[in-house]
């Protein structure tokens, strides 16, 4: 899968993804809209074939994580932080809980970036716990 491959790159050779920032926020933005685009229906997400859509969903939360980790934070915090408001303020259960989601995943590769950042990520819990949506409250602890 190329998520995988992405990995491997982030892993082996991130080089050629910090000294290319314009495809590290390319590769960035893909991912979150992945994340972004998983069908909701009822308060769930609607999985396509069951385990493949979760699986699809579930790599790209974990590229994003290994990419917050391998990836200079100087650079990818601002993209993850941009991307992560951009879904928090479409105040869509749907859009919130892929924001937490994304969130949630980088918080220990970006945590020396988000201890200078801790209003805004307050911000973001509070309303993922005041949501009405068990999955958001969920993701959000």
């Amino acid at each position: 899968m190329c998520f995988d491959l992405l990995i491997t790159i982030s892993e082996l050779k991130r080089v050629l993804l910090y000294k290319n920032p314009a495809v590290m926020k390319q590769v960035i933005e893909v991912v979150v809209k992945v994340i972004a685009e998983s069908e909701w229906v009822e308060g769930r997400i609607l999985l396509l074939k069951d385990e493949e859509e979760e699986g699809v969903r579930e790599s790209a939360l974990n590229l994003l994580e290994v990419l917050a980790v391998n990836l200079p934070k100087k650079k990818t915090y601002k993209l993850f932080l941009s991307h992560i408001q951009q879904l928090l303020s479409q105040k869509s259960t749907r859009s919130i809980f892929a924001g937490l989601s994304v969130l949630s995943r980088i918080i220990e590769g970006c945590a020396d970036q988000i201890r200078y950042s801790l209003k805004t990520i307050m911000e973001f819990i509070a309303l993922g716990i005041s949501s009405s949506d068990a999955k958001c409250k969920q993701v959000t602890i």
